[in-house]
């Protein structure tokens, strides 16, 4: 009876692999959709005018001041919700005394 132990653990550690594979996949496409939505948003609160929240600045200045532009980034795109090269491009015009965006 052992031996079908044997048997079976493989078997449940590819189930596993498979779940969590699913899992991932479905949390990546969330995320692509949660990121088109919010460039979406953030379009039509430009075409209507309405100027952006910028109370997230005040953490990216803090961590470029601290000579931290990694976490700068980090906490832009947390702030925020954009993307890597999104985050890293606003970073940087706001090291140069630029708007974000």
């Amino acid at each position: 009876m052992d031996w079908m132990w044997l048997l079976l653990l493989p078997v449940g550690y590819l189930l596993f692999i498979v779940l969590n594979q699913q899992a991932t996949t479905q949390h990546k496409e969330i995320r692509a959709r949660l990121e088109r939505q919010e460039t979406q948003l953030r379009r039509i609160a430009e075409h209507l005018g309405i100027p952006p929240d910028e109370s997230h600045l005040a953490a990216v200045q803090d961590q470029l001041r601290s000579g931290r532009k990694i976490a700068a980034i980090k906490a832009y795109r947390d702030a925020t919700g954009v993307g890597l090269a999104d985050a890293k491009r606003a970073v940087e015009r706001i090291e140069q005394g630029l708007p974000p965006t």
